[in-house]
Parts: C-alpha cells; structure tokens; sequence
C-alpha cells in the first residue's frame, strides 16, 4: 500500500529492488555454497547498480537530493549538494521508502557482516564491506544533503523573517515621518525649557 501511495511508484519499486536483489543473490549463492567468483561478480555489480540508481535517479525524484563528492586540485574532499526549492513538494511515501529502506539496508548488510566475522568467512566478509561501503557512502551521502538542505531552508525562513520584519520597519519609519511632515511644523523660535 505504501508503494501504491507513492508519487513514483516504480521509481520507488527501482530504489528497493535492487537492495533486496543484491542481498537475494548474497544469501541464496552463500547457503548454497556456489563457487565464490560465480556468486562475487553478480553481487558486486548489482551493488554497483544500486548505488547508481540511488544516487542518480531515486535520490533526486524520491526526496529531492542530490549529492556528489568532488576533490580539489589541493587534494581535498570537497562535497556538493543540490535539493528541492520546495520541501513540502516531497510526497511523504516517497520519502519513507527512500529513507527506511536506506537505512534498513545498512543495517541488514551491518548484520552479514557481524555474522561473517564471527564465523571467520573472510571472502564473504569482503563482499559485505562492497556492500556496505557502497551503502553507507549513499547514506552519508543522502544524509549530509539533508541536512544542508534543512540549514539552506531554515536560513531562507530565517532570511524572509527578517526581511519582513525589516520591511514592517521601514514602512512604519517612513510612515512616521510622514506623519511628521502632516503636522504642523515646528516653531523655530520655541525654546525649550531646561528644568
């Protein structure tokens, strides 16, 4: 039902599919004990795959960002963000199963790995640090974009706000002198009184 009340219902059904593919074939070749290289290309390219797709396509339809990581001639990691004008045009199915499969994912491939390690399968413990290296670069990906967006959005409120109250002011300042100007002028031989 969630699927169905998405605003991109197949883009959505493209996000999950490829993490649950990869982890089909994972665990389908693993408990099947099919030779390491028959089942090791596959997986890697479907993770390849997915991170593609996430990255390029159902990020930026699903919950409107995008992110990308370049490295500067100095050699820094330099990160870039791009997100949607409007939040509020994010439809909140799209944003669940973008968000809940990201992280549960993750948290499924953080699990082989534990298992692995504690039955020392090293060539399966390679695959899943693939896997999870290319999901949690997603994730902090997605994440680190989320959160620039939510300050630009909290700055541009922040920024209207004061604009506003700016504008208020200044409409009420030169409304006041206005109101000066309308009354009789002052008389310049007045003189104050100094108690």
């Amino acid at each position: 039902e969630l699927f169905k009340s998405a605003a991109h219902p197949k883009i959505a059904i493209l996000h999950v599919f490829f993490k649950v593919l990869g982890l089909i074939i994972y665990l389908s070749t693993a408990l099947l004990s099919i030779g390491y290289v028959k089942w090791f290309i596959p997986c890697v390219i479907v993770f390849a795959v997915d991170f593609w797709v996430v990255k390029n396509i159902t990020g930026r339809l699903l919950v409107g960002l995008r992110w990308w990581n370049n490295i500067t001639e100095e050699g820094e990691s330099e990160w870039r963000f791009e997100s949607i004008e409007d939040p509020k045009a994010i439809n909140s199915a799209d944003y669940s199963i973008f968000w809940y499969s990201m992280y549960l994912n993750t948290l499924i491939w953080g699990f082989i790995g534990i298992w692995n390690a504690l039955g020392l399968r090293i060539n399966n413990l390679v695959l899943v640090a693939v896997a999870l290296a290319l999901q949690v670069s997603n994730l902090v990906g997605y994440w680190k974009c989320s959160k620039d967006a939510q300050q630009k959005l909290q700055s541009g409120v922040q920024n209207l706000v004061s604009q506003g109250a700016l504008g208020v002011l200044s409409s009420r300042f030169s409304n006041g002198f206005s109101l000066l100007s309308s009354q009789s002028p002052i008389n310049a031989n007045t003189t104050v009184s100094q108690a």
